[in-house]
Formats: structure tokens, sequence, C-alpha cells
């Protein structure tokens, strides 16, 4: 198990939502009594059940990023956006309020979260190329058009929009 799995446990019929901690601690929210983000060890929140692990294919946030989102909802006094704790989990794994998000059509936010993945996988390809010194040529020519690349990428989704936005004329 690593810090900021997903973990579903059930009580009864009904499944219960977290995020993994580490040192056998899971943060939920609340969503059925105080309405606020806690902190339970493990065995607790899955009150000797079990639990299991849903994965994600893609993550925009890294796993420290996701629990210090989680944290951070911890400390705030406000009321919490969150209706249920399967939202409160999608929302600091993915950045999204809805847990089941699977449309075509992105908003704002959601092309944000690609742009700035896109620029990490690149970024993180021009570092890899950089530790082997065959490739530390091309790794310089690659820094030089990577922000062409993502600027590039940008104008791709401006262009959608703008296509997307004449059909619907």
């Amino acid at each position: 198990m690593e810090i900021a799995d997903h973990i579903i446990t059930y009580q009864g019929d009904v499944p219960q939502h977290g995020i993994y901690a580490g040192e056998d601690n899971v943060i939920y929210f609340d969503s059925k009594g105080t309405r606020s983000i806690l902190v339970e060890n493990m065995d607790h929140f899955c009150q000797q059940k079990g639990c299991f692990i849903r994965n994600y294919p893609f993550r925009p946030y890294a796993r420290p990023e996701s629990l210090d989102r989680a944290f951070g909802q911890m400390s705030k006094m406000t009321e919490h956006p969150f209706s249920s704790d399967e939202q409160f989990v999608a929302w600091c794994i993915k950045g999204d309020l809805n847990p089941k998000t699977h449309r075509s059509g992105r908003n704002e936010h959601e092309e944000e979260i690609i742009k700035m993945t896109i620029k990490k996988i690149l970024t993180s390809a021009v570092d890899v190329l950089a530790q082997h010194p065959k490739w530390q040529q091309q790794t310089e020519t690659a820094n030089k058009y990577l922000p062409v690349i993502i600027g590039s990428i940008q104008l791709g989704i401006e262009i959608k929009k703008m296509i997307d936005a004449k059909k619907q004329l």
C-alpha cells in the first residue's frame, strides 16, 4: 500500500472511501456525521473487514500532492464542498468534484490538469535523456524546443474550443 491510495471498505452495503496517509492511517471525509475531515487508524476505518484499493491509471497530482490536498482540507474551518467521502477522495487525487467523470467534453480545470501533466511528461523525458552522455546533444535540442511543443499543444486546445463552439451554433 502506498500513500494516497484510494482505500474502500464497506460498512454493511455502504462503501466508505478514504486516502491512505501512511503509518497505518487513513484520512477521509465523514459525510454522514461531523461533515469534517478525519484521520483514523486503518483497522478502525476498515472495522477489521478488510479493504481494497481503487487504482488510477492517470493521476494529475503526485501522491504527496494528493495527500497534501487532503490534509489541507482538514485545516479549513469552512463548510467543505464535498457531498460524499468518495467525492473528497476523487478531488484529492484527480482535482475533480465528480468521482465518476468520464465526459468527452472538458472544462477549463481539466484542461489545466492536462497541460500540467503533458509538461511533466515532456520534462521527465528530457531529464531521462540528460542522464545518458550519448543523448546530451539531443537533450539540449529537446530543451530548446520544449516551450514550442507545449505552446503548440495549448494552441491545439484553443483551436478545438473554437471548433466546438462553432459546432454548437
